[in-house]
């Protein structure tokens, strides 16, 4: 009896993990991107820039988001770090579990 519940206890966390683990770790950096664009778009009326149309504003967008003007946001590289180190987290609790179906496995062959 013992070595059942332990083990329906842990199936139970897994799937646990499995569905709702990675709903939690990408919900955090998604709703951050949400709020931010929403903050950022109420400050910003869409007008034109001074001088320049709007192709060539988004040509300067596209620019920038490639890389090559525009410096990396620590903020959003800490993040992207932080969500994969929790990625890893998840998976490592995730194979440990089965370390309790074998342990109780154990005890089983050994007490018959």
């Amino acid at each position: 009896f013992f070595a059942n519940s332990w083990v329906r206890l842990v199936t139970k966390f897994r799937h646990l993990i499995i569905t709702y683990a990675s709903l939690f770790l990408f919900a955090i950096p998604i709703l951050s991107q949400i709020s931010s664009a929403m903050m950022g778009s109420s400050s910003s009326p869409a007008t034109e820039p001074a001088g320049e149309t709007f192709a060539e504003a988004a040509a300067d967008e596209v620019t920038a988001a490639s890389g090559r003007n525009m410096p990396a946001d620590l903020t959003t590289m800490n993040m992207m770090g932080m969500m994969q180190w929790g990625i890893i987290l998840q998976f490592a609790i995730y194979f440990l579990t089965y370390a309790v179906d074998l342990c109780m496995a154990a005890c089983m062959v050994t007490e018959r």
